[in-house]
């Protein structure tokens, strides 16, 4: 695998993550949620945010958007049933990140570096997601 997209990724204390999970990570991954994407078991959406620390360093990037939550992920049959506000708001920003990323793992792409910035990813917030937050590991 040359790189791979994880919508909504898991944190640690979900019924299979420990801290140790995320260790083998190898390919360039990108991870987008958000601070309303609360997890199971009533862990907080930051939890999220916070397992991104536990990934091994590399080409890793995590995307965070403001008022993004669970269900504004998918489109796909019977995900898109899921009732959501948002989901027109965070899918063009997660497009946008998500496509850059394939840009710079899979062509190459010199410029694709810049739109995985906030300044590359901001034209793309709307509505209540008028904030991203890009980290790198």
């Amino acid at each position: 695998m040359k790189c791979g997209v994880a919508l909504s990724p898991q944190g640690v204390g979900e019924p299979f993550f420990i801290a140790e999970s995320f260790a083998s990570l190898q390919a360039p991954l990108l991870g987008i949620s958000g601070t309303k994407d609360d997890q199971l078991a009533g862990q907080p959406a930051t939890n999220r945010k916070d397992a991104f620390v536990l990934w091994p360093k590399g080409q890793h990037l995590f995307v965070w958007l403001a008022n993004a939550k669970h269900a504004d992920f998918t489109s796909a049959p019977g995900g898109a049933g899921l009732p959501s506000s948002s989901r027109d708001e965070v899918q063009p920003v997660t497009r946008a990140a998500t496509l850059a990323f394939f840009d710079l793992h899979l062509k190459s792409s010199a410029s694709a570096a810049k739109r995985l910035t906030v300044d590359g990813l901001r034209p793309s917030l709307r509505g209540v997601v008028d904030t991203v937050e890009v980290l790198t590991r």
